[in-house]
């Protein structure tokens, strides 16, 4: 009787999946195309629309607005994702615990301890990162998941000053120009975890064991390859490898210093920035033991939904679809970017230089004019096109981030704009 039962459970479990799906095509068959100019989400029943783009179908254009180039919000992602249904499954009754029942896993997978670590995330993160081997000697490497990588860079900022005591002044060193992010998190940090005595730093005299040191490869704003300023004699150095992904950088190379800790995030691997999924790698298990305490002790760990979607993404990618997914997105960013050199190269003007490496998110744009060079993010403004000031960067006002992985309709407007502006 009770096989029976179980059977019989299955096959309405079996049922009610299939159902999911066939309303989910139907959704989908059926949803609003928001006029081209905007994503139709059918919890809310209605439209979210693109930058600029205005009322209930997104059909209103306001010719006013500065269209948005500002923070690397990957819609371009979501772009193929539409066009690459995976679903996730998920009852209402799944994981309400807070933790998992877990054990530290060893041999060809990685190893993480953290009670709200699903275990099938260690397998799945293990095999992905074998086939594309962007990461080291990845059988010796510890685990820790965080809300994206702006939790695990404050993570590993205690992690580091925790191992070498909390009392002692250290300082955090980025060269410039570098994520914003990382000044936010040595200096403001979360409430009650940053440690006294840490302030965030430009000089590179100090000595190295009071440094920890953050090298984003490659690099945000300017997609460059860099080595540690430090020479990785730092107490951390910490390799912020978001970008470090083939779909973004086709030929990429592997950092020649070895990281402490080396970090990631979904939003720049998948475009799944709403997921708020980051994981990072070490082979100091201490180090991670640190980095998960401060994780745990801020938000009792990461969602079980971020990380079943998070697992999702790297079922999907490690079931045949790394490859056109790779392929995707580097055929659209290989396009734009000839787009961005056919206005910035142009041999009629001087005005502006583009400095970044052709590939990955952002364009690193310098104004020339002395006029301009005070505050050119306000030219760009003035041009109809939000961008982000060199200034949050450690850089000049001479200096502009643009961001490359806006959905097709805004980059059109934007590379329509800027082309008049280096017109003008």
């Amino acid at each position: 009787k009770l096989q029976f039962l179980y059977l019989i459970a299955i096959l309405h479990q079996r049922m009610n999946s299939a159902t999911a799906l066939l309303l989910s095509a139907a959704a989908a068959a059926s949803s609003p195309d928001c006029s081209g100019n905007g994503f139709y989400y059918a919890d809310v029943g209605e439209c979210s629309c693109f930058s600029c783009f205005e009322g209930p179908a997104c059909d209103s254009f306001n010719a006013t607005c500065a269209v948005d180039a500002l923070g690397g919000n990957p819609l371009l992602f979501e772009e193929f994702w539409r066009a690459h249904r995976y679903p996730v499954q998920e009852s209402l009754a799944y994981r309400v615990s807070y933790d998992f029942d877990v054990t530290a896993v060893h041999g060809r997978e990685l190893r993480g301890g953290q009670a709200s670590l699903m275990p099938a995330l260690n397998r799945t993160i293990s095999k992905l990162h074998r086939a594309v081997g962007n990461v080291a000697d990845l059988e010796k490497k510890n685990l820790v998941i965080g809300a994206g990588c702006t939790q695990l860079i404050d993570a590993a900022i205690y992690a580091c000053k925790k191992q070498r005591g909390l009392d002692r002044p250290m300082y955090v060193y980025a060269q410039a120009p570098y994520y914003s992010g990382y000044p936010s998190s040595s200096v403001l940090g979360m409430d009650g975890m940053r440690p006294n005595g840490l302030s965030f730093t430009q000089r590179t005299d100090l000595p190295p064991e009071d440094v920890i040191e953050f090298v984003t490869y490659p690099n945000n704003p300017t997609n460059t390859a860099r080595e540690p300023v430090y020479g990785g004699r730092a107490a951390c150095t910490v390799y912020d490898s978001v970008y470090l992904w083939p779909s973004l950088w086709p030929a990429f190379t592997l950092p020649k210093t070895k990281p402490t800790v080396q970090l990631f995030s979904l939003s720049k691997m998948s475009g799944h920035a709403g997921t708020r999924f980051g994981w990072g790698l070490t082979e100091d298990a201490e180090f991670a033991g640190m980095m998960a305490e401060s994780i745990e002790r801020q938000t009792i760990g990461l969602s079980v939904d971020a990380q079943l979607k998070a697992y999702s993404v790297f079922e999907y990618l490690n079931r045949d679809g790394a490859q056109e997914f790779n392929g995707w997105i580097q055929r659209h960013l290989v396009k734009r970017w000839g787009v961005i050199d056919s206005i910035f190269d142009a041999a009629s003007q001087t005005r502006f230089t583009q400095l970044a490496d052709r590939h990955g998110f952002y364009a690193w744009v310098r104004c020339e004019r002395p006029e301009d060079a005070m505050d050119c993010s306000a030219v760009f403004k003035r041009a109809g096109v939000a961008v982000e000031a060199g200034t949050k960067f450690g850089s000049t006002p001479a200096e502009v981030r643009l961001e490359m992985v806006q959905s097709d309709v805004v980059f059109d407007i934007i590379a329509q704009r800027v082309r008049s502006l280096v017109g003008a």
